[in-house]
């Protein structure tokens, strides 16, 4: 339910793209180098690079979320930072799927590590994304 906002948002701006500029729009050359502010075409490109853009956060939120559900909000960012390194390396869905079940695990994992009392309270914000950051990367 977390990736439905991504989903609706980015594929609604693709689609208000391709209305307004039609199916070329996709390959239209960027818009931080061609912008005319009165040109359809070129808030038709804005629109379609605002969409792909929500979409290309699909796999790092799956991934955060798996790993979320799993260890709670520890486990948030290294979730997030495996989703990342899915999509840089093209694991795809997948790629992100078996990230966000990794940061859950190594968080939990983590998690059952005995701690002195002091540490406790930086442990869930600092010490565990940390570590299992860098673990899952």
């Amino acid at each position: 339910s977390y990736m439905v906002p991504f989903v609706a948002a980015g594929g609604l701006l693709i689609a208000l793209s391709f209305a307004i500029g039609g199916y070329e729009i996709a390959s239209a050359k960027s818009v931080a180098d061609h912008f005319v502010w009165g040109e359809a075409d070129s808030w038709a490109a804005l629109l379609n690079q605002i969409g792909s853009a929500a979409f290309a956060f699909l796999v790092p939120v799956l991934a955060g979320y798996i790993a979320y559900g799993m260890a709670d909000r520890p486990a948030l960012v290294p979730g997030f930072v495996g989703g990342s390194i899915a999509l840089t390396v093209n694991a795809g869905f997948l790629g992100g799927l078996v990230a966000g079940l990794l940061a859950g695990a190594v968080v939990m994992a983590i998690q059952r590590v005995p701690v002195h009392a002091t540490l406790r309270g930086i442990m869930p914000v600092l010490v565990i994304p940390l570590i299992a950051s860098a673990v899952v990367g």
